[in-house]
């Protein structure tokens, strides 16, 4: 399979005062074209599509603004979900791509507020993103409880959701980043109708915070956590994980860097399929526990 894209992209600014102004149209043209040389599978696909973008900010004072951003996206389907191959992960469960497969489109609207204090700043962003042509995995089971995972244009769907973000520096050595997001999403047409999207979770979750110490030495600890997503036919846990990150500088430009990976080896998820005639249940582990080890040198 060859998919061939080219891209035609002009933008413009605009300053005055308090405002600023930015926008965008680019043009895309895609191919796609597959053969299978030991089966008579071919494809051919040709689109185009025009994607537009424009963004607004407006400062209030020296230390709040509101932004605002609008625009189209597009999310190609990838080799996997275009292969048409079955692959066979247990005895009773296979996979298949789709040729047929359109690109996701949605139109992304968002605004934005941050206020800016002496030794920290908030701000909250509220988004939505009206998209057609949704990809989903679709699960069916046959009479002789063959199970089949493959991807469907699922009709039209929503996103909506906020996050919340601020940096906190209570002293010249400590620095706090923290941010929190909620998400909806539902299908609105289609035979997956009311449905939530199958790769949506429902929030997520950062901190970091960082020390700086004398003679050259840094530290950052890292928290994440991921809420769990859920389907009519998938659900997925709740995962979360640390990482943990030491810097030394050494001579002029040179850094030794030690970082942890999964501090707590705590990195899994409990996933859960449903079809009409079966439940399954799987855990699948993350890499677990890594210790990396560098030395950076800038000439």
């Amino acid at each position: 399979m060859t998919e061939t894209t080219h891209a035609f992209y002009v933008s413009d600014e605009y300053n005055v005062r308090f405002l600023k102004l930015k926008t965008g149209l680019r043009f895309e043209t895609t191919q796609t074209v597959g053969n299978a040389e030991t089966t008579s599978l071919e494809g051919d696909k040709s689109y185009g599509l025009l994607l537009p973008s424009a963004s607004a900010t407006f400062n209030i004072d020296k230390t709040q603004y509101i932004t605002l951003n609008f625009g189209r996206r597009i999310r190609r389907p990838g080799f996997k979900d275009l292969n048409p191959f079955t692959e066979q992960k247990e005895p009773t469960k296979i996979s298949k791509g789709n040729p047929a497969l359109k690109p996701e489109k949605a139109w992304a609207y968002e605004v934005g507020y941050l206020k800016n204090f002496d030794k920290f700043n908030v701000g909250a962003n509220l988004f939505y993103r009206d998209i057609t042509d949704v990809i989903q995995k679709t699960i069916t089971e046959d009479e002789n409880n063959i199970v089949t995972e493959q991807p469907q244009n699922a009709g039209r769907a929503y996103v909506a959701g906020y996050a919340l973000m601020s940096t906190l520096n209570p002293f010249d050595f400590w620095q706090l980043t923290a941010s929190f997001s909620q998400f909806e999403s539902e299908i609105t047409s289609g035979d997956y109708r009311g449905d939530a999207l199958a790769d949506q979770y429902k929030w997520s979750a950062k901190a970091i915070t960082d020390f700086t110490f004398p003679n050259g030495w840094s530290v950052q600890l890292s928290g994440n956590a991921v809420g769990p997503k859920i389907s009519n036919t998938k659900k997925e846990s709740t995962i979360w994980f640390a990482d943990f990150g030491v810097e030394k500088r050494i001579l002029t430009n040179g850094a030794f860097t030690f970082r942890m990976t999964d501090v707590f080896d705590s990195l899994s998820k409990v996933k859960t399929e449903k079809t009409d005639k079966s439940v399954t249940n799987e855990t699948e582990y993350g890499l677990g526990q890594m210790f990396l080890v560098g030395l950076n040198c800038k000439f």
